[in-house]
């Protein structure tokens, strides 16, 4: 399911409604040039490996924003990364 925030209010309101499901955030604007001037590979891209969203994400869950420190072994995870390894489980 794609949405498109407008405000601050409509995101809280959005992520609170979400409750314990996972929701990946992408921030990007119209007035972005390196936004406009990616976007040509990442629609190739997108079309190929059915890629939704970029430049940049946030996932969030229960409204709490998860982090990666790094690239690396799963030991090296925030809690919120673990989210990803289990999407095929939870909801």
């Amino acid at each position: 399911m794609v949405q498109i925030i407008k405000d601050m209010d409509e995101l809280k309101t959005f992520l609170k409604a979400a409750g314990c499901k996972l929701v990946v955030v992408e921030f990007s604007a119209k007035w972005c040039g390196p936004c406009q001037r990616i976007y040509p590979l990442v629609h190739e891209l997108a079309q190929t490996y059915h890629i939704k969203a970029v430049p940049t994400f946030q996932m969030f869950k229960q409204a709490q924003k998860g982090s990666i420190s790094k690239p690396g072994p799963t030991s090296e995870l925030h809690p919120h990364q673990e989210w990803a390894l289990d999407s095929n489980q939870a909801n």
